[in-house]
């Protein structure tokens, strides 16, 4: 999962003409509900108020779309976001 996030970071960036070491940030969760959670949080925490609000705005689609890990670039006033549906493998012992 730590690679597919890094790869998208990287491809946002590219696409941005921003440099490897651009700010950007990894948020997952085991659920799409519980990473619009930390989405939230990270956003009211992280972000300018206009980058808050692109950002909650996306959330219902992303999901929506069944994401749990997302990334985050933000840029100026914007913020770049990318959103994927992974399948996290929780080893259980008892």
């Amino acid at each position: 999962m730590e690679e597919l996030g890094r790869k998208m970071l990287e491809e946002i960036r590219e696409g941005l003409g921003l440099p490897a070491d651009a700010p950007g940030y990894l948020l997952w969760a085991v659920s799409p509900k519980e990473l619009a959670a930390v989405a939230e949080e990270f956003a009211q925490e992280q972000l300018s108020p206009k980058q808050r609000r692109l950002v909650l705005r996306a959330l219902p689609e992303l999901e929506r779309q069944g994401a749990n890990l997302l990334a985050v670039v933000p840029l100026g006033e914007k913020v770049y976001i990318r959103g994927v549906r992974v399948q996290i493998v929780l080893p259980l012992q008892g």
